[in-house]
């Protein structure tokens, strides 16, 4: 189930350096000790995650209400029973844990999602000047980097600014009089971003622990798509108007035939619509070292692919993500299969105008192997 996580007024987003080969003993007695144990104190730990470039890296995001809040729940827990038992091992684990920047949500920020994630996760810090471009970024960030990644199916899952208030917790140092955004970029991939503007100054990859409220979408397997071999009777409905709040369906019925190629790697799909004479194809391919499915596509009419989804499987529910545009509106898009294993899959497609928080399904399709 995809929810809102709860956005605070002010974040930390935490990165540090440990000891070789330490990370996963950090990690362990994190997710054991200190994830309740800072909950209850009404710090919220919102995402845990390994930096996939670095192996001593170790990164972590909290929040709080307010400064004052945040003071007085960083005393509870940094001078409760907890830290006092537990800190000594955690400290033995790391060289440096002073790299945190204090942030605020930019003013149009998508609300963090809960699970939701089609990877790759990327916290990009940009640095500027003056307090003034670092705030001229934020105000027109979300916007301008949707627009440079959208194509590449990339989007922003939340943008930050630097909260400039004095440090009211000075026990634990942060990076002071810096003028600077920080952006979670979800399916861009790093390469891409030497290209943006402007440049980045830090680059994370985020690789999700076990117990992170954010996660991202893997669970890709070479041959995750065979159950669509063969030909298939196809019952479409699709809305016949999109986010114009329309209640009217078009039922149409079709026909498919799916293969796979290179071992399960590749999966390729033909629909055929007679009643418009439309003939669709969808191209998937696994990346195997990501765990991830990227899917395009194109039709007769036009032989453009589409801009990608990106995601992957849990059990026989599929969830893939992408950015693209409806008409000239950006749109947040998902595909969802689920009951794969059964003898009428089923798949559908919506659209978000709002970074996920609220999904319009415009088109449901049921597979049969017989009339359906």
């Amino acid at each position: 189930m995809t929810t809102a996580l709860a956005f605070p007024a002010v974040l930390e987003l935490r990165q540090y350096t440990l000891r070789p080969g330490r990370r996963d003993e950090l990690i362990e007695l994190f997710e054991r000790q200190f994830i309740e144990t800072q909950e209850v104190l009404g710090i919220s730990v919102i995402g845990l995650f390994r930096d996939a470039r670095r192996t001593d890296r170790f990164v972590w995001i909290r929040g709080f209400p307010d400064m004052e809040s945040r003071r007085k729940s960083l005393e509870a827990f940094y001078d409760g029973p907890y830290w006092e038992r537990y800190s000594e091992a955690a400290n033995a684990t790391m060289l440096d844990s002073d790299n945190v920047l204090l942030l605020r949500p930019a003013p149009d920020s998508p609300p963090l999602m809960r699970s939701r994630y089609r990877g790759p996760l990327l916290a990009v810090t940009y640095a500027f000047g003056s307090k003034a471009d670092a705030a001229s970024f934020a105000g027109r960030g979300v916007r301008d980097l949707n627009a440079a990644y959208a194509h590449d199916g990339g989007s922003v899952a939340a943008l930050f600014s630097v909260e400039d208030s004095p440090n009211t917790f000075p026990r634990l140092p942060v990076r002071e009089g810096e003028h600077a955004a920080v952006a979670l970029l979800d399916g861009v991939e790093p390469e891409r971003l030497s290209l943006g503007h402007p440049k980045p100054a830090e680059i994370t990859h985020l690789v999700p622990t076990a117990r992170s409220n954010i996660q991202v979408a893997t669970g890709g397997s070479p041959g995750d798509f065979d159950f669509l071999r063969g030909r298939w009777h196809v019952r479409h409905r699709k809305l016949r108007s999109r986010l114009t709040a329309s209640n009217e369906w078009i039922e149409e019925a079709g026909t498919c035939r799916g293969f796979t190629l290179a071992d399960g790697v590749v999966s390729v799909d033909e629909f055929d619509f007679p009643s418009s004479g439309i003939k669709g194809c969808s191209l998937r391919n696994l990346d195997r070292d990501a765990g991830r499915w990227t899917i395009h596509w194109t039709t007769n009419r036009s032989g453009r692919l589409l801009a990608p989804v990106r995601g992957g499987f849990d059990g026989d529910r599929g969830e893939f993500y992408g950015c693209d545009f409806e008409g000239d509106t950006p749109v947040f898009v998902r595909y969802v299969w689920s009951e794969c294993k059964s003898e009428q899959p089923r798949w559908e497609q919506a659209f978000s105008v709002d970074g996920g928080a609220q999904w319009e399904t415009n088109w449901s399709m049921v597979f049969g192997r017989g009339e359906c």
